[in-house]
């Protein structure tokens, strides 16, 4: 391997590169020493550099002069900046003859081109010199001569150093955060499956109407199971009034009716267990100050419904079991049975109903409530009279549902809030666009109807 490697530095090795000694020479060269020389027309470029003010050139240059001034007065022939792996030393580049042959493809009225001839001619009197820079055109005035050149790694510059305009911003930016900090700071994100979304896609389960030949089958299935009464008990002695058979044989086609109506209404329940769509609402305030009076409210547009999370865990808590409604009974009485039972107390007064004393909100709560009182409905509303900040986010359930017979699941989620703190109300808009998964209405119907649940 070559034992020496000569670089001649161009000026922004100077002023954008990171400290000689830090940098890898290894990427460059398999030399055990490293030659850096200093050319003329580059320390004439430093020197006018050092006066222009406190930017960073300025001082770049600075610190070049005072690190390199005992080689260029002539204190010492070459300066060490690393001593092994490889040895890496400055030099200065030698003083040429004036008259020598230039080339004449170079433009000498410009920096660029007299540095690159200085390069040239450590060249042709040292032999092996690499001419070193990042600039496009000195590369490109090196190839035109002959001239060896390498363009400096990206890895060895330094990072771009920010302008008067880009401090500026960056002190109006910090102003601002300061300013905004005596203010709350409202963040509403909005997630599906623990990742945060921007818009609402993906698809949904949905179970079709079943057809009247299906319902009237298994209706017969459950009515079979609960054979209607007659007026006779074989082997038993009993009375039965013409007017309690007439009753519960009306008791009895009503009966059958209901049965009808809950076999055709699983669809619809079997889409409010399965076909849900579950998103979580963040609600967090990363300001410094608590948001007075926060306000946040919830709408749904298009065919899409909003599920009252509260009344569907308790009206229908998960899993689905079918339980049809009890048949009627046939009144009989055996003996003087008839005769002896005894007559019902009043009990009109034992269900009066008490209204209780409302529990006053706490203040740094935030509460969900919904529009209406049912399990579906189009918009929601939560609030908070001081909603603290740093605190942990709050996170609420937003459940969509395409109702029976709705075949389009799209719309748009739109979520505004706002506080007497707040400049203005905010808000933010979240496009739906689902697809809709049908499954076998008949097949997971037939389950529950024979076998109770799915």
């Amino acid at each position: 391997m070559d034992s020496i490697q000569r670089f001649a530095l161009d000026t922004n090795f100077f002023l954008q590169v990171k400290a000689a000694e830090l940098l890898p020479w290894d990427e460059l060269t398999n030399a055990a020493k490293v030659e850096l020389f200093l050319l003329d027309e580059v320390m004439g470029e430093l020197d006018h550099h050092k006066s222009n003010g406190n930017n960073r050139a300025a001082r770049r240059a600075r610190g070049v002069f005072e690190k390199l001034d005992p080689l260029i007065d002539g204190e010492i022939d070459e300066l060490v900046v690393r001593e092994s792996g490889p040895r890496v030393v400055w030099l200065l580049a030698p003083f040429f003859d004036p008259e020598r042959a230039k080339p004449a493809s170079l433009d000498l009225s410009s920096a660029d081109g007299r540095i690159v001839e200085q390069a040239f001619a450590l060249h042709q009197e040292c032999g092996s010199v690499v001419f070193l820079t990042h600039d496009r055109l000195p590369r490109r005035m090196a190839k035109s001569v002959g001239l060896p050149f390498k363009k400096i790694p990206e890895s060895w510059l330094l990072a771009p150093e920010n302008d008067e305009r880009d401090k500026e911003i960056a002190k109006l930016k910090d102003e601002l955060k300061v300013w905004s900090n005596r203010f709350p700071q409202v963040e509403v994100q909005l997630f599906r499956d623990e990742k945060q979304v921007d818009r609402i896609s993906g698809s949904i389960r949905q179970y079709r109407p079943l057809c009247d030949d299906f319902i009237d089958t298994a209706a017969e299935i459950i009515e079979s199971r609960f054979p209607e009464e007659s007026a006779g008990v074989p082997g038993q002695v009993t009375v039965t009034r013409q007017s309690d058979l007439l009753a519960y044989q009306q008791a009895r086609r009503e009966w059958c009716k209901s049965v009808r109506e809950r076999i055709e209404k699983l669809p619809a329940r079997l889409n409010l267990d399965q076909g849900l769509f579950e998103l979580t609402l963040s609600v967090n305030n990363l300001g410094g100050a608590p948001a007075e009076g926060l306000t946040l409210e919830v709408l749904v547009e298009g065919p899409m419904m909003l599920v009252n999370d509260k009344l569907k865990e308790k009206w229908f808590p998960p899993g689905i079991r079918f339980t049809p409604p009890q048949p009627p009974i046939l009144e009989r009485y055996s003996g003087f049975e008839r005769f002896s039972r005894p007559s019902l107390p009043e009990v009109a007064d034992l269900h009066r109903h008490f209204n209780p004393h409302p529990v006053p909100r706490d203040p740094e709560r935030f509460y969900w409530d919904y529009a209406e009182d049912a399990i579906l409905c189009k918009s929601a509303e939560g609030s908070c009279v001081d909603f603290r900040h740093q605190a942990r986010a709050v996170n609420l359930p937003i459940i969509l549902f395409l109702p029976q017979g709705e075949t389009e699941p799209r719309g748009c989620l739109l979520i505004r809030w706002s506080a007497r703190n707040i400049p203005r109300a905010l808000e933010k808009k979240f496009s739906i666009n689902l697809a809709i998964d049908w499954k076998d209405s008949e097949d997971d119907v037939s389950k529950l109807v024979i076998g109770g649940e799915i």
